[in-house]
């Protein structure tokens, strides 16, 4: 009996030591920085928790099964100590009051106490701790993003109008904007020319008397009069010009939006391809 539970203690103890083993298997080499097997399978425990962010993730792996993909999961965890190993490089590191004020704007969102955010975390199945780290990961990915991939998206009028031609969707009328001239008299009768500036507005924004003043002075090319509150105002157009309505505005910066979001994807993409070549990677899955 002694010997069976002896064996049996050196067979546990045999097993646990090769599972560790197995865990810390070196699956990947960057520039000679490890990644091991219990790090693709805690990445697999983050991404099965929605919870946790990631925006790298959200950004090139959306869509994707990565749970059921061992190679695509790896690249994954490469293309993130890429971008760890810049936000190294260039200092781009996210102090703990930040993460803290992070957390602090999520907290509030939910009207939670700081013990009920943390009991919902659990409930979860969220560790605390992992859940800063996670928010300091993106936080970081983010500035990095925000200042060395953002910067070289660029998005052309040709973009633009070639986009809207796609989609068969024109974007709304500029609008006319009037800048008006005047001179303030009590009456009619007097005979100073000194014109001032005086309102810029559009067609849309003006008043019906507005509009009917407008007209006259394009239809005389001469200065015309309005009485407003016991005051008369003689009035010449200085200039016509056309301005993006607020209609075209929320149109052109949905255009924009989705534009940028694609350029953006493509460019970190190419930037990616780039520092993989430029790296030293090995790959053991």
């Amino acid at each position: 009996m002694k010997y069976f539970i002896l064996f049996f203690f050196i067979l546990t103890a045999g097993i646990t030591s090769l599972n560790a083993k197995l865990l810390n298997k070196t699956i990947a080499t960057i520039n000679h920085k490890m990644i091991y097997l219990n790090q693709l399978n805690q990445t697999k425990k983050e991404i099965k928790n929605s919870n946790l962010p990631d925006s790298l993730r959200d950004i090139l792996y959306k869509g994707k099964n990565l749970l059921k993909n061992n190679r695509l999961l790896l690249d994954y965890l490469v293309t993130r100590q890429l971008l760890f190993n810049k936000i190294k490089k260039y200092n781009l590191s996210v102090s703990p009051s930040k993460v803290n004020s992070y957390v602090e704007k999520i907290r509030s969102n939910y009207s939670l106490t700081e013990g009920q955010f943390k009991k919902l975390l659990r409930d979860k199945k969220i560790n605390y701790s992992e859940y800063k780290k996670n928010i300091k990961n993106k936080l970081e990915v983010n500035q990095f993003l925000r200042q060395f991939i953002s910067p070289k998206v660029k998005i052309s009028k040709t973009d633009i109008k070639n986009y809207s031609y796609k989609i068969k969707q024109r974007l709304p009328s500029l609008d006319t904007q009037y800048s008006l001239l005047h001179i303030v008299t009590k009456n009619k009768n007097f005979k100073n020319t000194n014109f001032t500036p005086w309102l810029k507005l559009t067609y849309s924004e003006m008043s019906k008397k507005m509009r009917s003043l407008i007209k006259k002075l394009n239809k005389t090319k001469n200065p015309q009069f309005i009485k407003i509150n016991k005051e008369y105002h003689l009035v010449k157009i200085q200039s016509i010009s056309k301005v993006e309505s607020t209609a075209y505005k929320i149109a052109l910066n949905k255009i924009k939006t989705i534009l940028f979001n694609k350029k953006f994807k493509t460019t970190l993409q190419n930037w990616i391809k780039k520092e993989k070549k430029d790296s030293l990677i090995k790959i053991f899955l």
